[in-house]
């Protein structure tokens, strides 16, 4: 381990990432963002990210946070040595303020505009260097805020009355599509000495999470989405619990259920300005875009003539049918792009276009540029 711990650090170096290795003393703890805490805020900072390593960093996973300076850390736990890895701080663009002594330290401050990219090559280099798949955790910055944490976690009692009284408040940041605070708090729930099942067995997880998915579907049914929709969701997310073949299949997928309904919440959202039949169908494309939507599809689904459809679609959204699917799909088609993991025709086919080809015409007659073209201007990958 400590001949692989030596070549990271020297690949770190070669990629020009700033990082640290902190033993479990965390005597050298200011050195993790070069004093910058210390120097010009509030060196009781420092604290605050030892909280984060001991109470939310494992084994299992890289974990990324992002303090409310702008700057980037990624956080990593050697089991074998009991030590750290650090690596940051890291701006994804230049970060200036009316202080010249702060602007002096900012500009040292590395610059890696796409953090999907960065996360890409750490995680290949974590999981090599600890012979093990890991999986990445992005981490809510209120972690390193006022010791946040701390006194959240003084706010719920570490006792089984705790453990239910966050979780009620999960279900309502859920409920509201506040993905972020819903996240904060799971995390902190799952930090309490007290859990219900803590149990390292697969069954017990799927069961967990399983009542989970259970919990956060009654909790969106009070945003009155369509049964249909929330059914769908609940059935994919079971499927996926069940299959599971290990607990590492299942890591923070508690994180992942709360992002799927707080999704859900918000499409749903995005729709109230229309009738009735047409949220029923934009919430179906939203549903089913991958697939080969026709328009006596759809209005089957809306219980209406395909006719009707069209002309009430055209009406209320200003656009038809067609035009509208094509454009939802290169919209979709444009966050999976910041993926380079991804080939354009894998691309195509998960956004519903039968050729690569057809939907490299239509991305360019939308986006005045290729496919390949709009990966590289906005995702600033070689």
């Amino acid at each position: 381990m400590e001949n692989n711990i030596v070549l990271f650090k020297k690949t770190l170096e070669l990629l020009k990432l700033p990082y640290h290795h902190l033993t479990h003393h965390f005597s050298t703890i200011e050195d993790i963002d070069f004093g910058f805490r210390k120097t010009f805020y509030d060196a009781k900072g420092y604290d605050r990210f030892i909280v984060v390593l001991q109470r939310f960093i494992t084994p299992t996973q890289l974990a990324r946070i992002t303090d409310h300076f702008g700057l980037t850390y990624y956080l990593f736990y050697f089991l074998t040595d009991d030590s750290y890895i650090t690596v940051g701080p890291i701006g994804t663009k230049k970060l200036h303020t009316t202080n010249q002594e702060k602007n002096t330290f900012l500009k040292q401050v590395t610059i890696f505009s796409d953090l999907g990219h960065l996360d890409y090559i750490l995680l290949s280099l974590f999981s090599t260097l600890s012979d093990r798949k890991l999986k990445l955790s992005i981490l809510p910055k209120q972690y390193l805020e006022r010791s946040q944490s701390q006194k959240d976690l003084k706010h719920y009692s570490d006792t089984i009355e705790g453990y239910y009284a966050i979780e009620n408040d999960i279900l309502t940041a859920v409920a509201n599509a506040d993905s972020e605070q819903a996240v904060y708090l799971k995390t902190l729930q799952n930090s309490l000495s007290f859990k219900s099942r803590s149990e390292n067995l697969l069954e017990v997880t799927k069961l967990r999470f399983s009542t989970f998915n259970t919990l956060c579907r009654k909790a969106v049914e009070s945003q009155h989405i369509p049964p249909f929709y929330i059914d769908k969701l609940s059935s994919q997310i079971a499927k996926t619990i069940w299959q599971a073949a290990s607990n590492d299949d299942l890591i923070n997928f508690d994180h992942t259920i709360i992002f799927f309904y707080c999704d859900l919440v918000k499409s749903y959202r995005n729709t109230s300005n229309y009738s009735p039949i047409i949220q029923n169908a934009l919430l179906y494309i939203d549903q089913h875009y991958q697939s080969n939507i026709k328009l006596n599809q759809l209005a089957e689904h809306c219980h209406i003539s395909k006719n009707y459809l069209s002309s009430l679609f055209h009406k209320e959204v200003n656009m038809s049918l067609s035009d509208y699917l094509q454009k939802y799909r290169i919209e979709k088609a444009c966050e999976l792009l910041s993926n380079k993991n991804l080939s354009i025709l894998e691309i195509s086919e998960r956004c519903g276009f039968q050729s690569s080809d057809y939907f490299s015409k239509v991305f360019k007659e939308l986006k005045q540029m290729t496919p390949s073209q709009y990966r590289k201007t906005n995702h600033h990958l070689p």
